[in-house]
């Protein structure tokens, strides 16, 4: 998992897939990824299979991603089960918290209390 090292300040990542443009079903990482960014397990897959020379890179960091290497990121499910449709976007905190956007782009369909919502992702 990666978590920014400076205990007040935390790293903005996208809860969308950088493939599908839409919410990560199923979010996971190549092994050897060192970004907190994750990518739609189905969408890698469905893009590779469609393809007749696949490449097999991270749509994030270009590192070699074969099936085998393919990761699912527990934190970052936990995270987007606590999201919902709301937020697409979550802060990691280094402490192992998180916390959603209050304003901006970001989703945000009740419009109230829930707008700056803090969440623990259990680990």
């Amino acid at each position: 998992m990666f978590l920014p090292t400076c205990a007040s300040c935390g790293v903005q990542v996208s809860l969308d897939c950088p493939l599908a443009q839409r919410t990560i079903n199923i979010p996971c990482r190549g092994v050897r990824c060192g970004h907190a960014q994750c990518f739609d397990v189905y969408s890698y897959l469905g893009c590779h299979e469609a393809t007749l020379e696949p490449s097999w890179c991270c749509p994030v960091c270009r590192e070699k991603v074969f099936v085998q290497d393919i990761r699912v990121d527990v934190f970052t499910l936990n995270i987007l089960i606590r999201a919902g449709a709301r937020f697409n976007a979550v802060e990691l905190r280094a402490d192992g918290s998180c916390e959603f956007p209050t304003s901006g782009d970001d989703r945000n369909v009740s419009g109230g209390k829930d707008s700056s919502a803090k969440a623990e992702a259990a680990p």
